[in-house]
């Protein structure tokens, strides 16, 4: 009997939410969760992320791309965390080689993959980094810079197949648990 694994790459705003669903997938379903900012900071220690130019981005997504599908290979279901700009850095989070399908294919694997875009209202998004700290003037001019600049897409495909593209809004904790109730019947395991 073939195994379905997931990789959900979840992507939005700062503060659009990403962590938090991120660690209760990794919580309450087992999945092995890769936040980009952890990759960034490997890669570029505490260099403030306004000075990162788009080619290290590149490699920021590449390399957590890399890992991801090694996990999947695995047999392990994945959860990304990132800020993907525009839609190059979407196929870079998403993105699982053709070549991958024989390799799962032998491991009695099915890859279903989705790209998960969280939103959050100017508000929120201001009040949340407020919550955070992040009030100076640099933190502001990132999140007006990354929502300035946002491209949303409506589907993504590549040589491995096609993503599901979903989005929600995660404004209010009733937001969250709707998005978990729906992630928690796409997976088959409840997250709430």
């Amino acid at each position: 009997m073939m195994k379905k694994i997931f990789s959900i790459a979840l992507t939005g705003l700062p503060c659009s939410g990403k962590s938090e669903i991120g660690k209760i997938l990794e919580k309450r379903a087992g999945f092995v969760r890769i936040p980009s900012d952890s990759v960034r900071e490997k890669l570029f220690g505490d260099t403030h992320i306004k000075k990162i130019n788009e080619s290290q981005w590149k490699l920021v997504h590449v390399i957590y791309s890399v890992d991801k599908n090694a996990l999947l290979l695995q047999g392990n279901n994945v959860v990304t965390e990132s800020c993907p700009l525009d839609e190059t850095l979407k196929r870079l989070t998403v993105y699982s080689s053709p070549y991958m399908k024989k390799f799962l294919k032998d491991k009695r694997l099915i890859l279903d993959r989705y790209l998960i875009e969280l939103s959050i209202t100017k508000d929120e998004y201001r009040k949340r980094n407020d919550m955070k700290g992040r009030t100076d003037k640099e933190s502001r001019d990132i999140g007006k810079l990354i929502a300035d600049n946002w491209e949303s897409v409506d589907k993504l495909s590549d040589d491995f197949g096609t993503v599901k593209v979903l989005r929600y809004p995660n404004n209010t904790m009733d937001d969250q648990k709707k998005i978990l109730e729906h992630l928690g019947k796409i997976i088959g395991k409840p997250l709430i």
